[in-house]
């Protein structure tokens, strides 16, 4: 999808970093065997969970974001992606 309408606005350089970010997370992502194994324990238990995270770090990628403030993650997350200062 091409994003000209970013070029020399704010939002630029905070879209080439999450686009970089999301690639670089891209190429750690899963095997498809591990997703696989979720979605078969999520069919075979008998009281299956509403939602199944399938991720790598999930401390760090769920459960610690669960235990913080909305906000805090919120300013983590834009930190990272240039939209706040330091």
């Amino acid at each position: 999808m091409p994003l000209d309408h970013l070029v020399a606005t704010i939002w630029e350089e905070p879209y080439k970093s999450f686009r970089a970010y999301m690639i670089s997370e891209g190429r750690k992502g899963l095997e498809p065997e591990d997703v696989g194994a979720v979605i078969v324990k999520a069919l075979e238990v008998a009281r299956p969970r509403t939602r199944y995270a399938v991720l790598n770090g999930k401390f760090l990628n769920a459960t610690l974001p669960s235990l913080l403030p909305a906000r805090w993650v919120d300013r983590m997350i834009g930190r990272q992606l240039g939209l706040l200062r330091p």
